[in-house]
């Protein structure tokens, strides 16, 4: 009985590491763990930065907690994603289309009138969507960065849903992670070039050298898993 149990139990756990069809061999998991080094790293950075914030620090607690959370409902999305996409052969725009339209009546229906409940200083409301929309139809200016931002958000969640059925949902969270360290270099160009000295972008502080670490860290450990950067000491040769 006890040779049954194990042997059900390593089925089970094989049908388990089978659900996406993919074998993780050993440099890709070192390349993970890496990857999740680095992005501490990058979180320790603006832990030590924020400590010097005036900002309560259970402010500062409920906030990561929400980055936390949300960060997990991301990974259960991108992973869903794959298994749609691998388990139905569904179409790229396809699924971006049904996500948005899930997204469009989550917004409307839900989000929207949260937050146009809770006490905020939009007009006595977190968020006033009627002065929303009243600003977009004032200013043209404000309409075409708004349009611009669909646009963007439609190609960069195509191109996500691409790299997914390409290559897997892992290779799309490391590359969206070092769409972070583009971010924060975008950032300091903005604060020293284009518009220098301003409350835009972000300024190079002590523990910006920290935050260097952790992106040149996580862009390695990307190109590693891409198997661009190689070791004699890996199989890349997957079994």
């Amino acid at each position: 009985k006890n040779t049954q149990r194990q042997i059900t139990k390593k089925e089970n756990k094989q049908k388990q590491r089978k659900i996406l069809k993919r074998k993780q061999i050993k440099f890709q998991w070192v390349c993970i763990v890496g990857t999740a080094i680095a992005i501490s790293i990058v979180g320790l950075s603006s832990i030590l930065a924020s400590s010097q914030s005036l900002k309560p620090w259970n402010l500062q607690l409920i906030g990561c907690l929400i980055v936390v959370t949300s960060t997990i409902m991301q990974a259960l999305q991108v992973i869903i994603q794959d298994f749609i996409l691998l388990r139905f052969n569904a179409d790229s725009l396809f699924v971006i289309g049904v996500e948005g339209f899930y997204g469009i009546v989550l917004t409307v229906f839900v989000a929207w009138p949260i937050v146009q409940q809770i006490p905020g200083p939009d007009h006595g409301s977190l968020e006033h969507i009627g002065d929303t929309f009243y600003m977009l139809a004032d200013n043209s200016t404000l309409l075409v960065f708004v349009l611009m931002y669909f646009f963007s958000l439609i190609i960069f969640n195509w191109s996500a849903i691409v790299v997914i059925k390409n290559a897997s949902s892992i290779v799309r969270s490391i590359f969206d992670s070092v769409r972070t360290a583009i971010i924060w270099m975008v950032n300091l160009l903005i604060y020293y070039i284009f518009a220098p000295q301003s409350q835009y972008g972000e300024r190079w502080t002590t523990f910006s050298w920290i935050q260097l670490l952790g992106f040149v860290f996580l862009v390695f450990s990307s190109q590693c898993y891409s198997g661009y950067v190689k070791f004699p000491f890996f199989n890349y040769v997957k079994q």
